[in-house]
């Protein structure tokens, strides 16, 4: 079956025949209904059970389907009966119940995917009802939607059990994948592969890429329960598929376009627009449905359709069904344009017609504007006019910021944020998600249509000018703005100047980032004293729920979107193997993103494979899992060469960890030799290879031996380290609170006003 084929287009000379939407029986407006309304992998499985019923209406059945990612190894014949017995044969994604250790994938992933995995299902002539019942469903409700309990055709075969007969496979031969290989031991002997000591009848090699045949695959998740890298057999599997599918032309084949994702006029239909269609499409179609783009001049009428307002709404709304689409589902835009009638629609529909971002973003330059509207007919007009005046901005912040996301500058927002609450300033939040970093932080967005005279913006400073440009001159006019930046050397480029044009003043951790930036601008530079999070690490999770050993235990915590050289985990690997012997103590790396990185991640394995008593543990972990790693440290450590501030160094001090880490930079704002064990260092400078940072700019080169010393010192001397660990919780705990954070903000705001900077002026 291929959804995309022209006839006679695939298949030429093969043994098999190949099967387009059009012979499937569904009428031709219906799967043209579904090609619209489905990308090309919602489409291709809500076809599924049409495909089904076609072949068992050819013969009496059984019939097997298999993805295209399965690779079978032994025949299994034996299904044949089953679905001949039963009607339905499946398996489910897992045989055992699942470790609750934070590895992913979790019960919970599964749950959100479906019990059973519909990369196989088999179907014997008694199946029809059962196909009747799921393309039903599948003609709208193939959606990829967690939120809405949708995952394509998986989870309506969650009702399986109880309407139809069927059969579960239960031998772990069958459906072998990422998501489940972790319970079943894969051998290969005599040129066969077995599982638990069957042969394995096929493996489904779900979010592989052969290009990259050392990651098992892109779905496993924040902290894979299955490395190649411990299970060579896998390996090898893995390896051998990818040369085959290379040789086969993978490749090329990999680079031919969604044959139903454009049309002629160049429309593409991106996720937006199908949103849109989808939820306008009438059963059975009347005369509000959108056109049929697969008919003649149907896709024009089709873009002429997203590019016109919904006439079935109250008339009040401007924007074009496609523009309502985007500004949905922005909360950035929301915020920025509180709605789509009147002045505020009039201004939003300006400012999409000319904001370089979106004509990235949207499937056809004229879907930028709405049919018939005043930027329609001024859009050879490339300067936008201020916007026009409505309102004074109301006393209070809003706060934007990375605050679902998992790194060090969204946590710094979080915290930031806590300070606001405590100081009861009325506030709304903006999270910001321009950012690779995983994006799973729980967080509730508060006020997101209001307004006030300070904006907050707590994005570094290379990144201020994107997110000026995402959130548009009705965002960034008016209030005051105030950067939060982070920087980790003594030389701000030049290229990061232009960000000082976009905010009124700036807000840093530490006075080593306030001396390298005051230098370089008129703009007023604050040190915010940012709140420590004292968390309590959950009591229920031990060493051995994390797989970690017993004795003394060294931890230490990087991201690899922050430059490895920066966190410079190999001094931190050669101190402490000059140091210790196997078994004297335990020494884990815990990474994320590293999988992004895949290069730079071995060759830290590589290092730390050097030592036995060095562990690296790469990929997100749930908060209360990282909580708790910190928890049963016994030291934490840091020999980074330069910090703007070093949020994880002062939650471990927060928590009563004694901390070691190189005597140089932002952390100085909170460490020193009466809280911490401080590493002597040497100043270098940082060469080149180190982007961002200028190779002409001096970092630390902290000294190994002074490192190795300190490290023997803690596990000699426990009751020296915990001194040191309840000292450092004493410091944190007088300095680093909320309620200084809200003192401090509640001054500048004053100030700000008193002074009358740009809070007067209107939107």
């Amino acid at each position: 079956m291929v959804v995309d084929a022209e006839p006679g287009e695939v298949g030429a000379g093969e043994t098999f025949r190949v099967l387009r939407p059009a012979e499937l029986g569904i009428p031709d407006g219906e799967w043209h209904r579904m090609a619209t309304i489905y990308d090309v992998t919602e489409f291709s499985t809500a076809l599924k059970p049409f495909v089904l019923r076609r072949l068992l209406a050819e013969e009496p059945g059984p019939v097997v389907y298999l993805d295209p990612d399965i690779e079978v190894h032994a025949p299994f014949g034996e299904v044949a009966g089953l679905a001949l017995r039963h009607g339905i044969v499946l398996t489910p994604h897992v045989l055992q119940p699942m470790p609750r250790d934070g590895y992913t994938p979790t019960e919970a992933n599964i749950l959100i995917s479906g019990i059973y995995n519909l990369g196989f299902i088999a179907v014997g002539p008694t199946a029809a009802p059962f196909l009747d019942w799921w393309g039903e469903r599948l003609r709208r409700d193939a959606v990829i939607d967690p939120r809405r309990g949708l995952f394509t055709d998986q989870r309506w075969i969650d009702f399986v059990p109880v309407l139809f007969d069927h059969h579960v496979v239960r031998s772990p031969a069958y459906n072998v994948a990422y998501w489940n290989c972790f319970q079943r031991a894969l051998t290969l002997g005599a040129g066969r592969y077995r599982v638990d000591g069957e042969l394995l009848r096929f493996y489904h090699f779900s979010g592989f890429d052969p290009r990259r045949p050392e990651l098992l695959s892109k779905h496993a998740g924040e902290l894979p329960r299955t490395l190649l890298e411990d299970s060579p057999v896998l390996a090898r599997l893995c390896r051998d598929y990818a040369d085959r599918l290379c040789a086969a032309g993978h490749a090329d084949a990999g680079s031919i376009p969604y044959g139903l994702g454009t049309f002629p006029n160049g429309l593409r239909l991106d996720a937006r627009a199908r949103r849109a269609l989808r939820a306008a499409i009438d059963d059975p179609p009347g005369e509000g449905s959108p056109p049929d783009p697969f008919t003649p001049g149907g896709p024009d009428r089709l873009l002429q359709w997203l590019r016109t307002p919904d006439a079935t709404g109250d008339g009040t709304g401007v924007a074009s069904r496609y523009l309502a689409a985007f500004w949905n589902e922005r909360p950035d835009v929301r915020s920025a344009f509180p709605e789509l009638s009147g002045p505020i629609g009039e201004r939003f529909l300006e400012w999409a017609a000319h904001d370089p971002a979106l004509a990235a973003e949207v499937g056809h330059p004229s879907l930028r504007t709405t049919a018939g509207s005043a930027p329609e007919r001024s859009a050879r007009h490339v300067t936008v006019p201020p916007p026009a005046s409505v309102d004074v901005l109301a006393p209070g912040v809003t706060v934007a910021g990375y605050f679902t996301a998992e790194l060090g500058v969204g946590q710094a927002g979080r915290l930031l944020l806590s300070g606001v609450e405590e100081a009861g300033i009325p506030f709304s939040t903006v999270a910001y998600e321009r950012t690779p970093s995983s994006q799973t932080h729980p967080f509730r967005s508060r006020g997101e249509a209001q307004r006030f005279d300070v904006n907050i913006i707590c994005v570094n400073a290379d990144q201020t000018p994107i997110f000026a440009r995402d959130m548009g001159e009705q965002f960034m006019r008016g209030p005051y703005n105030i950067g939060l930046w982070f920087w980790e050397v003594e030389v701000f480029p030049p290229s990061m100047h232009g960000a000082f044009d976009h905010v009124d003043e700036v807000w840093v951790a530490s006075e080593f980032v306030a001396e390298t930036i005051r230098p370089l601008t008129a703009k007023p530079i604050h040190i915010v004293p940012l709140p420590a999070v004292v968390p309590s690490a959950p009591t229920h999770l031990t060493r051995q729920d994390l797989g970690l050993p017993e004795g003394f235990l060294f931890l230490t915590s990087f991201d690899f979107y922050s430059v490895v050289s920066r966190k410079n985990p190999a001094d931190l690997i050669d101190a402490f193997a000059k140091e210790f012997e196997p078994g004297e103590a335990t020494l884990v790396l815990k990474t994320i993103n590293g999988s992004d990185v895949a290069e730079s991640l071995e060759a830290l394995r590589a290092h730390a494979s050097r030592h036995r008593g060095v562990h690296v543990l790469d990929g997100y972990l749930p908060a209360a899992t990282v909580r708790a790693l910190t928890g049963l440290a016994d030291c934490v450590v840091s020999l980074h060469r330069s910090e703007g501030f070093g949020l994880s160094l002062l939650e471990a001090m927060a928590m009563a960890k004694p901390v070691i880490a190189t005597g140089y930079s932002g952390n100085l704002a909170f460490m020193d030799d009466e809280n911490s064990f401080l590493v002597d260092y040497d100043l270098v400078p940082v060469g080149a290879g180190k982007e961002p940072y200028p190779a002409h700019a001096r970092w630390a080169q902290p000294r190994v031996d002074d490192a190795a010393r300190l490290m023997r010192l803690v596990v000699d001397d426990r009751q020296a380290g915990i001194a040191r660990g309840l000292a450092a919780q004493r410091a944190v705990s007088e300095h680093n609170t909320p309620a200084r954070t809200a003192a401090f903000i509640e001054s500048r705001l004053r100030d700000i006003r008193a002074r009358g900077v740009r809070t007067s002026r209107r939107f």
